[in-house]
């Protein structure tokens, strides 16, 4: 992944202020970021004919569906972006469920903003 560019980030929390404040710091490091709320609307950002996305940003606990329930979505319509999991933390069984599914990156809240950034961009915020 080449950070020179914006990449498209699609960042999934259920909670509000945490979805405005990633896309806040995403849109600031000048990436392009769609929040969603939950799995579902997340997949509606992934249909076919939907611009394509580097990467998906999603936690774990959600009310409807796990962000463990996106990834194994996204892994079996082959997604070839970066996945990164934000979530409080989390028990080893669910952890290496991610491992799994092969995730990226997981970074346990509240990780700094500049750690996260350089875990999706694979380079330190500039």
């Amino acid at each position: 992944m080449n950070p020179s560019f914006p990449l498209r980030i699609l960042c999934v929390d259920d909670e509000a202020i945490i979805r405005e404040v990633l896309v806040k710091v995403y849109e600031r490091a000048g990436h392009a970021c769609v929040a969603a709320a939950g799995v579902d609307e997340a997949l509606q950002h992934l249909r076919p004919g939907q611009p394509v996305f580097d990467v998906v940003h999603t936690d774990h606990r959600m009310p409807a569906r796990t962000g463990l329930a996106l990834v194994e979505e996204l892994r079996a319509a082959a997604f070839a972006g970066k996945v990164v999991v934000y979530s409080s933390p989390l028990d080893a069984s669910t952890r290496a469920a991610y491992a799994a599914r092969r995730v990226d990156v997981f970074l346990e809240k509240p990780a700094p903003f500049a750690q996260l950034l350089e875990a999706v961009t694979g380079q330190p915020p500039r």
